[in-house]
């Protein structure tokens, strides 16, 4: 509430006189503290009983009425929180397999989450992606022959390695410049993962016979 004595304290007499003289236009509290300050003043008011028990009669009905008719609170207040709907999938939007798919399945094989990234594009007819893909796949089949002979590392590591770069490049190098923020609808990875699986483990098995160190296959 506010401190309307504190306040007519630094007004002057000729500013407190018109908050008596203008009584209706003010707060009934607001006039009572300026008659105060005039009396303390030395200032003498006429029918100042009066005066105080008009301004005491109307402060009451004023409080009463705020009483029976309470001010509505804002809309913010009262409306129920609407959860927002989820955003909508055209029926005849792409299925696609999410950038979350391909990670996961990436880390584990670049060439399974290579797989999985090819036919995104393929069906997206995004044919300069999925030859730079490609050429990412062989880069990464080439270099993990490669780095396993240069470096005395465990070829596992080597692997785990490859998949984790590999897998950051299709999904923030390819995904953005090549699919973008394409509205899709997710596609089931059950099945294709049982296919991509055992073409992953023939194509490990041919590395092995070409001298190449895999993870898993002994020499």
């Amino acid at each position: 509430m506010e401190d309307y004595a504190a306040k007519m304290v630094g007004k002057t007499d000729a500013e407190l006189l018109l908050y008596v003289e203008r009584r209706n236009e003010y707060r009934e509290q607001a006039v009572l503290a300026a008659v105060n300050e005039l009396e303390r003043r030395g200032h003498a008011i006429d029918n100042v009983a009066a005066l105080r028990s008009e301004l005491q009669a109307s402060f009451v009905e004023s409080e009463a009425e705020a009483l029976r008719n309470p001010a509505p609170e804002p809309a913010w207040m009262t409306r129920p929180a609407t959860p927002e709907e989820p955003e909508q999938v055209a029926p005849d939007a792409p299925a696609l397999y999410s950038p979350t798919t391909v990670v996961v399945f990436s880390v584990f094989s670049f060439l399974i989450g290579g797989v999985l990234m090819l036919l995104n594009l393929l069906r997206l007819r995004r044919y300069g992606g999925a030859a730079l893909l490609v050429a990412l796949v062989v880069l990464g089949i080439s270099g993990l022959g490669w780095i396993s002979k240069l470096v005395a590392v465990r070829p596992e590591y080597i692997f785990l390695a490859i998949n984790v770069v590999l897998a950051a490049l299709y999904v923030y190098v390819l995904w953005p410049n090549f699919i973008g923020a394409q509205t899709y609808r997710p596609r089931g990875w059950l099945m294709p993962l049982l296919i991509i699986f055992a073409l992953n483990m023939l194509f490990m098995v041919l590395l092995r016979y070409a001298g190449v160190a895999i993870p898993g296959l002994g020499q």
